[in-house]
């Protein structure tokens, strides 16, 4: 409620009762019009949402902030409920999986190859490692370890269940990339 009316009195208008791209603009020293672009993060990760009408022009819309990213801004972490159906978390090795030395060698190697330097700034991959092979349980084991070095939660996504549609396949891309700007797993 004091949101709301804050909102309304900064930008002195009694009925904008929300927060606007105006308002984060006039807000915000060096702000730019181009952080609201569908193409920067701000809106291809949907931290923000702005509901644009056609009574409305884009810079006056309300903004909205995703349930998921209040949650994880409270300190809340759970997987996006929309990913849910198409991953599938998989359980930390523990000490109980003993590592073969070829194993081992590929812990290493796929750490080095996705992990330059540490990972990034969170510790989180920075690369993309595709593991071949017949042997399904020995990769997945790989990429226990790996994750498990960087107490990094695991999840397997079938390629079966993917969406199809090309405005779905997007929404499950950008909502998959805001996801491990959140929460980093592999």
């Amino acid at each position: 409620r004091r949101l709301a009316t804050a909102c309304a009195s900064l930008q002195r208008k009694p009925e904008q009762r929300y927060p606007t791209a105006a308002l984060a603009l006039t807000l915000f020293e060096n702000a730019s019009w181009d952080l609201f672009s569908p193409e920067r993060p701000l809106r291809r990760l949907r931290l923000i949402e702005i509901a644009s009408s056609s009574s409305e022009s884009l810079i006056s819309s309300p903004i909205r902030v995703d349930d998921r990213v209040v949650s994880h801004v409270k300190g809340l972490s759970y997987l996006d409920e929309r990913l849910a159906p198409f991953v599938e978390p998989l359980p930390s090795p523990g000490i109980a999986a003993p590592l073969a030395p070829s194993q081992s060698a590929a812990v290493d190697e796929v750490e080095r190859l996705s992990m330059p330097d540490g990972g990034a700034r969170d510790g989180s991959p920075v690369a993309a490692i595709q593991l071949v092979g017949v042997d399904g349980a020995s990769k997945q084991l790989v990429v226990q370890h790996v994750a498990a070095r960087h107490q990094l939660p695991v999840y397997r996504l079938d390629a079966d269940l993917l969406p199809r549609q090309n405005a779905e396949a997007d929404s499950f891309v950008r909502l998959w990339q805001r996801e491990m700007v959140l929460a980093p797993a592999l």
